[in-house]
């Protein structure tokens, strides 16, 4: 049997740090993964996901795939090239392509692709087009 990756252990498959701060929907109340943030279905963990992109979006005026992928995945520990060049490869966008929130269909194939690459989970696309919809609270 292939060993399940830490994202899919804990539900959260493009690998959300911790913060207790955060009061996450659909977290886990028993905590194992000291790094990671866990939840009860992959669905929450898209969610979270989801909502952090939003807020890359809306707040920090985020406007272009490099730009997503720089500040989710940082220099410091990842290869943010290789990340950003199979991001765009799966996803179908381009690196400086516009990216709006309101866009769900590139959002979510965005997202789609960086599951893949974040926890090797080919995660289907009604699971993520859900996780926009609860994102949109």
């Amino acid at each position: 049997m292939e060993k399940q990756t830490r994202g899919e252990r804990n539900n959260n498959p493009l690998n959300i740090e911790y913060n207790k701060t955060n009061n996450w929907q659909g977290r886990r109340k028993q905590r194992t993964d000291e790094r990671f943030e866990e939840f009860i279905s992959v669905t929450y963990g898209i969610r979270a996901a989801m909502i952090i992109i939003k807020s890359y979006i809306r707040k920090h005026h985020i406007n272009n795939l490099q730009s997503l992928i720089a500040r989710w995945a940082p220099e410091h520990e990842n290869d943010v090239s290789a990340y950003l060049n199979y991001v765009a490869y799966k996803s179908r966008v381009k690196a400086m392509e516009p990216i709006r929130w309101t866009d769900k269909n590139k959002i979510c194939r965005i997202v789609q692709a960086m599951a893949l690459y974040e926890s090797k989970l080919d995660i289907s696309f009604g699971i993520i087009e859900n996780a926009y919809a609860m994102a949109n609270y």
